[in-house]
């Protein structure tokens, strides 16, 4: 009886740091843009430790808009493929621009998953290539 309490309460255990664990990794809530064009800026801290900082990360759109990524500093750029969002209803509008240093895409607002995941391909200028970042995107 004393084993089978002690296994149940493990177990028990177990789920619950497993549930606090997936409440951490959720984006939490969405900051919400402005109509028009959507700005998200890339900042690239370190490309040899993977470290990027997009702001907002969990960026929220209420309508259909293009949403536009700028990067910085001025020795990294977008790959071709800047941009990969795991959703419907997004098209590359144009896709990366300005050599590179931007790159812009047209959510039409179909896809109301809560928080849709999406990753950045960043390359150093010289053509480096940077660990991919995965940041959310949410249609309210």
């Amino acid at each position: 009886m004393a084993l089978s309490r002690m296994l149940a309460l493990t177990l028990t255990a177990g789920l619950l740091a497993s549930c606090a664990s997936m409440e951490r990794s959720f984006p939490g809530r969405p900051t919400p843009c402005s109509p028009g064009i959507c700005e998200i800026k890339v900042k690239v801290i370190s490309c040899q430790q993977n470290n990027l900082e997009v702001t907002p990360k969990h960026v929220g759109i209420s309508a259909a808009q293009n949403i536009r990524w700028t990067i910085e500093p001025d020795d990294y750029v977008f790959a071709n493929d800047g941009i990969v969002i795991n959703g419907s209803g997004f098209t590359n509008n144009p896709g990366s621009i300005a050599q590179g240093r931007r790159f812009q895409v047209h959510d039409n607002h179909q896809d109301k998953t809560p928080a849709i995941k999406y990753s950045v391909h960043v390359l150093r200028a010289g053509g480096a290539e940077c660990t991919r970042y995965d940041p959310y995107i949410s249609n309210q």
